[in-house]
């Protein structure tokens, strides 16, 4: 009698194999749905839709899921079984988020949808403003935040040491030289100045590399104003520039000696975007081709919503 209540308390606790393929589901479900709402960044067109496709295809699967934890799930499945149907609940609301984005992103696109809420309040700002007799001023996003280039140390290493071994031989040389002509020739030995000052300039275009590479790039875009941050320790310089309304970003070639990664006599990909007069602004030569692309469309797709 012992024997066969031993043998009925082991077989009990074995669990329904069909328990766990309907956890699998589950913790599978909730992965492809939680970087929906988790992840926070600016989204190109492409992006959005393929989010949709992914809400879809959740939408899709959630009865079989649900009803699979329903059936086969224990009471340990709680906490796993409400957070599938609170995500369950939540796809309407995600799926009219990303068709709203996709509407700013993609005027006209037939899986886009405009907000109605912000679109009346809009019309009911400018209509406000023109009866004022004010220019109807359209409303500015957030401020686009990105990090562009990690710091390189292997590089300004390089750089660094070969810049500094070029400018300290061209002073000695200078010195030597202009020290000899003076007490040849006199002041007239001084016209050498313009002659090192070139192979000064490599040095010092050398050293200053070796410091950007060093340093962490970062880029602030506040509508049509770009700041390029670049932070070496407690060091911070910015650059800001003014951008025109059509200014793209586009994936160009650059000195890279100006990036702080290679020689003179080479250059490399970048991101280079116009601006207000025309003149190149380049920045992001640390990220690897897939990440200059995403960077790239990122930072389109704002330019796009922020158009004037």
């Amino acid at each position: 009698m012992g024997f066969k209540v031993s043998v009925n308390e082991q077989f009990e606790s074995q669990e329904n194999p069909k328990t766990e393929e309907a956890r699998d589901a589950a913790n599978a479900w909730i992965a492809r749905f939680a970087p929906l709402v988790m992840e926070d960044e600016v989204l190109t067109a492409p992006e959005v839709r393929a989010r949709l496709a992914t809400v879809e295809a959740l939408r899709s699967d959630s009865g079989e899921v649900r009803r699979g934890l329903q059936v086969y799930g224990s009471d340990a499945d709680w906490e796993l079984s409400s957070t599938l149907d609170r995500a369950i609940a939540q796809l309407d609301s995600v799926e009219e988020g990303f068709r709203k984005q996709l509407g700013l992103l993609a005027p006209g696109d037939p899986e886009g949808k405009a907000n109605l809420e912000r679109l009346n309040q809009r019309l009911t700002e400018r209509s406000a403003r023109q009866e004022l007799g004010l220019q109807a001023e359209a409303e500015m996003p957030a401020v686009l935040e990105e990090k562009t280039s990690p710091a390189n140390w292997a590089a300004a290493g390089g750089i660094g040491l070969f810049g500094f071994g070029w400018t300290s031989f061209t002073t000695f040389h200078a010195v030597l030289m202009i020290g000899g002509m003076y007490s040849a020739f006199g002041i007239g030995a001084l016209a050498l100045l313009g002659f090192y000052a070139i192979f000064f300039a490599v040095g010092f275009a050398m050293l200053g590399a070796a410091v950007n590479a060093a340093s962490d790039e970062s880029i602030e875009l506040d509508g049509r104003s770009l700041t390029v941050r670049r932070k070496l320790g407690w060091w911070v310089r910015k650059k800001h520039y003014s951008l025109g309304p059509e200014a793209k970003a586009e994936i160009g070639k650059v000195n890279a000696v100006k990036m702080g990664a290679g020689n003179s006599n080479s250059v490399m990909p970048a991101i280079v975007i116009p601006d207000a007069q025309g003149r190149p602004v380049s920045f992001g030569s640390g990220k690897t081709v897939e990440q200059r692309k995403a960077l790239r469309d990122r930072i389109n797709a704002y330019l796009a919503v922020t158009r004037p």
